[in-house]
């Protein structure tokens, strides 16, 4: 059922990004510098071991110990260094196959909050960036590097809980990272920065 759920929702993601992919080659859009290699090099290094990066996993550790998730490693400060590696790894597997890919696609995951006003279309502008970058002209793509690092870092924890999850966990756990970034947005976005 989830995994249904997840997957129309994805489905649904990529429709209504699709029109906007096409929008693509109509000039560069106001005010919109691309990302240069250095600027794209210091989002990826603070992204892998930048205070979030380092926050992050300690907090997936400390959550997966006390509710015992997954249920094969103990509620023991050796549980904890088993699901502190694993989160830390899956997030820099994420960050790494984000930061590849997203170059070689000249996709800019940059986070850009609404100039609108209006609390509604705010919260559907930070959803709807956790699966849309911008090009080099600074119009919305499908961003294919966010997408394919959350299934990276799925995968990645995956291999670390072995027989427990298998492919459909893998894809839980992408789709998991992908509603993670989701909600970081919608921060971003009424709050301001993140670190």
């Amino acid at each position: 059922m989830y995994s249904a759920l997840a997957r129309t929702a994805l489905l649904s993601f990529v429709l209504v990004a699709s029109p906007l992919a096409a929008q693509s080659d109509s000039g560069r859009a106001p005010g919109y510098l691309p990302l240069s290699g250095s600027e794209r090099w210091h989002d990826y290094v603070h992204s892998v071991i930048g205070p979030l990066a380092l926050i992050s996993p300690v907090v997936t550790a400390g959550v997966g110990t006390i509710g015992g998730t997954p249920n094969f490693w103990d509620k023991t400060p050796g549980g904890f260094g088993q699901r502190l590696g694993t989160a830390f790894v899956a997030r820099t597997a994420n960050e790494t196959v984000k930061a590849s890919l997203s170059a070689l696609l000249h996709e800019d995951n940059t986070y850009y909050p609404c100039t609108c006003r209006n609390v509604f279309a705010r919260t559907g502008h930070a959803l709807l960036t956790s699966v849309l970058a911008r090009n080099d002209n600074g119009h919305p793509i499908l961003a294919m590097g966010r997408i394919t690092g959350a299934y990276a870092e799925g995968l990645t924890t995956t291999a670390f809980y072995q027989h427990e999850y298998g492919i459909n966990g893998a894809f839980r756990l992408g789709t998991t990272a992908l509603a993670t970034h989701a909600v970081t947005n919608i921060v971003r976005e009424f709050v301001g920065p993140i670190f």
